[in-house]
């Protein structure tokens, strides 16, 4: 058996240990997915929204928030200017005789933005909402049942994209669908891997003893939800609590924003890799699937080119030969040899397709042509991202270590 196979073997068996975990969780929990938390006592609720040059959505997420379905006296709105070039800090500002609360500060990053919030919140949960959010009028109520267990330390709602003009903002909406329900299953073995900013609250006193946020990490949604499993606490998920976000429009922006993700990723995997195999769900299954991933990602890249290289050689050395010889080079015959390579990747296909189509079920109907260009087109760019994002982060280490930066504007 030469190398390429022995890789080929590798990736299977891990491919499949993984699809059969994510089947046995989907089969086990699918039925619980859209259960909806008991009702009870609202509690007071601070949300805090960072800022760095929101000008042009600023306005549109305060009134947003203003007219939420929760009660006046029980929620509290902080606007934190992170040191914008723009107007968001005066647009923001004529929002205090609503009682909205804004702050400006020198640029020091989302994290420190979020903790000089935390600082200034006097309720006992404190949320999180991005500038470019706008939430259903009911998120924040059906997210706050779920604390009526001490042991949550955070609940996160169902992200959902806005614009769908553009192919690339249809294949970002089938996307988020997919991780919605992906981080709802992943619930039920508290295995939730990011508290992302549209909409996510936590305990205040919960925070403040693990310090806040990471503000040198740029992926800190992610960093603490991995710091709170780690301490024993639990993360869940309103499955009903939308929150719509504009994802990128554009490829750059889609790029810059995918890149901050990696590194960010890679950022947790060096803080959290001393607990890698460690009787925890950190050390025994997150920290794993997340190494495999960009391992598999870039080793997933490297074989493309290797085969493309030597099918391209092959191709030419046929041309090559069959002109010398007087042949026709035109004249091709197509065969294809069933191996246990193509039996397990048809079967790997067809699972992820099916998992696919059953999740986008019951949401307006999604076009064709999107789902099939998302499954063999847009899927195609992440281990090209994860790879470079590599790449990235060996080559922005030490300024990461110094200045935390945004990387997105």
């Amino acid at each position: 058996m030469d190398l390429l196979s022995i890789i080929y073997l590798i990736i299977i068996f891990v491919v499949l240990y993984y699809t059969s975990f994510q089947l046995n969780l989907f089969l086990k929990f699918k039925g619980k997915v859209r259960e909806k938390a008991k009702i009870g006592k609202l509690p007071k609720v601070s949300l805090i929204v960072p800022a760095y040059n929101e000008e042009k959505t600023i306005v549109r997420t305060i009134k947003n928030l203003l007219r939420l379905n929760y009660p006046k006296n029980k929620l509290e709105i902080i606007v934190v200017d992170d040191g914008s070039k723009d107007k968001t800090y005066e647009k923001a500002k004529k929002f205090e005789k609503f009682g909205v609360k804004v702050f400006t500060k020198p640029n020091g990053g989302k994290a420190n933005a979020l903790n000089f919030g935390l600082k200034h919140a006097k309720n006992e949960l404190v949320g999180v909402v991005d500038c470019d959010t706008i939430l259903e009028k009911d998120a924040l109520i059906k997210c706050v049942n779920y604390f009526n267990n001490p042991k949550v330390a955070c609940v996160t709602s169902r992200i959902l994209q806005r614009r769908k003009k553009r192919i690339l903002e249809r294949w970002q909406d089938i996307e988020l669908k997919i991780i919605a329900y992906t981080r709802k299953l992943a619930q039920f073995l508290n295995l939730i891997t990011a508290t992302p900013g549209p909409l996510s609250l936590y305990r205040k006193n919960v925070l403040i003893k693990l310090k806040g946020f990471d503000e040198k990490c740029v992926l800190e949604d992610n960093e603490i939800a991995w710091r709170l499993i780690f301490n024993g606490y639990e993360i869940k998920m309103a499955y009903d609590a939308k929150a719509y976000t504009n994802m990128p429009s554009k490829l750059k922006e889609f790029w810059r924003q995918r890149v901050r993700w990696g590194i960010g990723g890679l950022q947790i995997i060096k803080k959290y890799f001393s607990t890698f195999l460690r009787n925890h769900p950190i050390g025994t299954y997150i920290l794993p699937s997340s190494i495999i991933g960009y391992i598999f990602s870039t080793i997933g890249i490297g074989l493309f080119f290797y085969l493309l290289l030597s099918s391209l050689i092959e191709k030419i050395l046929y041309f090559v030969k069959t002109i010398w010889y007087g042949g026709n080079p035109f004249i091709f015959s197509l065969s294809i040899q069933p191996d246990l390579f193509l039996f397990y990747g048809l079967i790997l296909f067809s699972l992820s397709f099916f998992f696919v189509i059953y999740v986008l079920h019951g949401y307006k109907k999604t076009n064709i042509i999107d789902l099939i260009t998302f499954i063999f087109v847009y899927l195609a760019f992440f281990p090209i991202i994860a790879s470079y994002s590599i790449y990235k982060f060996l080559r922005l280490y030490k300024q990461l270590k110094i200045r935390p930066i945004w990387l997105t504007k």
